[in-house]
């Protein structure tokens, strides 16, 4: 077949899947997100919040939410990453929530000794009911900083782990002054005997080597002799990365290890295994504690290596297990119906196809494309006959 109708079949099951591709609620291609105010009662202050949605493809679908500190520097390059992970369906659909620092206020808000304890109730008592009630997001939190920032997301992990299940900490130090983590994570891990938490954190290879360095080191040999069973960490290094560069490539590879079990890839290299995607939705709720469903996409992708190789036996089971997932939706219907034609069953393809048209019209979606393709089946069909 040739490529290019490949590759424009693949856009079309991406795009008949999901409407067209998310991003900014904004009409500025420009923008990402948006920005509300909220009254905080237990700090005091008017804290302006930046708020990333991936898109309307994604408004009934539970979403992540990752909130990022310092948000006046990283907030752009974090929604801008979430855009392209959950488009390319690489993590799940994630909410980004932004909190910029009010000036002079961020070494008092983030650093524990001076107010950091406040500043955490009001995250926890006020900023995360907001955002859950007025978004439609899943119980999976993850809070991200550099420097300060990552001292702070450490914290909020080991302080508030009923409300963030993760934590990405880039140039962070643990013991410095009145600071002392490592009473924070004894405190934690003596209540836990299994604790699922995930942490990342991370450090660039031309920071202070006695400071930053060192202090990341440290903590790494503590957590592999400390940490409980069930909690998840990763100690990365940044190749040439400087204090001011590390938070970039230190999110993109926190965010990759947390979802690692999470991307379904799609390269002929990973065994099919129609087995192990049924096994997905049980792992996955094991790893972040509530149900999840593969994105259809990706289902429809992963059969369409197969079909498109002309391996039609082998691409069936995966699109019977698109319809099994997604039985109310029509190009799960519709795709398996091109693969029953594809083996020559067209009165089977003729009942998928119908599906999909029934489908479509019960929820006022276009089903012209459906309807054509069904009575090109039956025409064939109809030929067949004597």
């Amino acid at each position: 077949m040739n490529v290019k109708i490949v590759f424009g079949l693949l856009l079309l099951a991406v795009g008949t899947a999901f409407g067209q591709s998310a991003g900014s609620r904004g009409s500025d291609p420009r923008t990402l997100g948006e920005r509300t105010v909220l009254t905080s009662r237990i700090l005091n202050q008017e804290r302006p919040i930046d708020i990333y949605h991936p898109g309307e493809p994604y408004e009934g679908v539970p979403l992540h939410v990752l909130y990022v500190l310092d948000a006046e520097r990283n907030f752009l390059f974090a929604a801008g990453m979430i855009d392209f992970l959950v488009n390319r369906a690489i993590c799940p659909p994630i909410l980004v929530v932004g909190i910029p620092n009010l000036r002079g206020r961020r070494e008092v808000d983030l650093i524990p000794g001076n107010e950091a304890e406040t500043f955490l109730k009001f995250l926890t008592q006020e900023l995360i009911p907001y955002i859950d009630s007025s978004y439609n997001t899943a119980p999976f939190r993850i809070i991200s900083g550099h420097s300060s920032g990552a001292i702070f997301s450490t914290f909020a992990l080991l302080r508030a782990p009923e409300e963030f299940r993760a934590a990405i900490a880039s140039s962070a130090v643990f013991k410095q002054g009145d600071t002392n983590l490592y009473d924070t994570f004894w405190d934690q891990f003596s209540k836990e005997k299994v604790w699922n938490h995930f942490y990342f954190h991370s450090v660039g290879t031309l920071e202070t080597p006695t400071f930053f360095i060192q202090q990341n080191d440290s903590l790494n040999t503590f957590l592999g002799s400390q940490a409980p069973d069930g909690f998840s960490w990763q100690y990365h290094k940044i190749e040439d990365g400087d204090h001011n560069f590390v938070a970039l490539p230190s999110l993109q590879t926190g965010l990759l290890e947390l979802y690692k079990e999470w991307r379904i890839r799609l390269s002929y290299q990973i065994p099919f295994d129609v087995a192990k995607l049924r096994s997905w939705p049980e792992r996955m709720a094991k790893q972040f504690g509530y149900q999840m469903r593969i994105p259809l996409t990706i289902l429809i992708q992963r059969a369409m290596m197969l079909y498109f190789d002309d391996r039609f036996d082998e691409s069936l089971p995966y699109f019977q297990l698109a319809v099994e997932q997604y039985p109310d939706h029509p190009d799960s219907h519709f795709w398996l119906a091109r693969n029953y034609e594809s083996l020559g069953d067209i009165e089977e393809a003729i009942t998928s196809v119908a599906r999909s048209v029934e489908l479509a019209r019960n929820n006022h979606q276009d089903s012209s494309p459906f309807e054509i393709y069904m009575q090109k089946l039956k025409a064939r069909d109809g030929n067949k006959k004597p």
